[in-house]
């Protein structure tokens, strides 16, 4: 077979040599990821364009970016939870029982979070295949819908600014920390597809 000029490549070339009979030349940046597959046969070269590793690499980048954030977002929220929790226990403005009850939802619920992410969505069960972000970000949905109703009831029944301004606060984190669980989601989700793209587009190594 009549090798290609090296002047006609437009960038370095890596030529893979298997069996006599075929010559895999690969062509391009990682960037554009071009593929060219020369057969001995004189047919034209196969092209599979798709977003290589430098895609890749930066989906991986978006992953850990937001990994970061929801599990800062996590833990703050944990911490203030807590902190709540506590001071509301000692003003007797919460029974013992229910203090213990609502550090145990929380602590779950952080949990969660932090193996959601440290194990990118691994599913929590078998039964729908819910993965562990998407129930940590459904939380997040609850406790913010909770907060939301006492901040309402705090500033209608009782005409506390104060309690009210804490749970609206509680609100804006919950909602902040499942919208980021929800793009951290959807960046591992585009990262795995990714990698299944170009197995795909690349096809058997010689």
């Amino acid at each position: 077979m009549e090798a290609l000029p090296q002047e006609a490549l437009p960038v370095a070339v890596v030529v893979a040599s298997a069996p006599d009979d075929v010559v895999v030349t690969t062509a391009g940046t990682a960037a554009d990821g071009v593929m060219l597959t020369i057969t001995p046969d004189g047919a034209m070269p196969q092209a599979a364009v798709m977003r290589g590793v430098d895609g890749i690499s930066e989906t991986g980048a978006q992953i850990d970016s937001l990994s970061r954030r929801v599990l800062f977002l996590a833990y703050v929220s944990f911490g203030l939870r807590f902190a709540n929790i506590v001071v509301a226990a000692r003003n007797r403005a919460q029974s013992p029982a229910d203090a213990a009850g609502s550090i145990f939802f929380e602590t779950i619920v952080l949990v969660i979070g932090v193996y959601g992410v440290r194990t990118l969505n691994r599913p929590c069960c078998d039964c729908c295949g819910c993965g562990l972000l998407r129930t940590f970000q459904v939380l997040c949905i609850m406790k913010s819908l909770d907060s939301f109703v006492i901040a309402m009831f705090s500033l209608f029944a009782y005409g506390s600014v104060l309690h009210f301004s804490l749970q609206l606060s509680f609100v804006v984190l919950e909602v902040t920390t499942a919208a980021f669980a929800r793009a951290l989601i959807n960046a591992i989700a585009r990262h795995t597809q990714d990698q299944l793209t170009m197995r795909m587009d690349e096809g058997p190594r010689l």
